[in-house]
């Protein structure tokens, strides 16, 4: 995959519940698991719900990352936080994975993972 359409970036954390806080005390929390990534964010389009008599907006995202097995051992329950600023999305930005990678072609060069912003984690 070339390297032009790959402008954002994002690092890959995954929930760490044997964390530990300064006391000793366990504290989950987000820890990183994969370090930053170049990616490729398409917004796939959006939708709303209705949680806690509130409108919530929800937008779908598919990131395309380039091959590699850090990347295959991303799972649904881990969350991607764009570090450099892509399309829609500013930096900071938290995306829910709902689908683990997938590889479209089976030639080993692209990876996309389905993301949501705007649900909970």
């Amino acid at each position: 995959m070339a390297a032009g359409p790959m402008k954002g970036k994002v690092k890959v954390q995954r929930w760490d519940t044997g964390a530990t806080n300064d006391y000793g005390n366990v504290e989950p929390d987000w820890a990183d698991h994969i370090g930053t990534r170049a990616v490729e964010i398409k917004a796939l389009g959006g939708s709303e719900m209705v949680r806690a008599d509130r409108v919530t907006g929800i937008t779908r995202f598919e990131v395309r990352f380039r091959y590699s097995a850090a990347v295959l051992d991303i799972k649904a329950s881990d969350r991607l936080v764009v570090t450099r600023a892509a399309g829609a999305l500013s930096v900071d930005a938290e995306l829910n994975v709902k689908a683990p990678p997938t590889d479209p072609t089976g030639k080993r060069r692209l990876l996309i993972v389905i993301c949501e912003h705007g649900t909970p984690s």
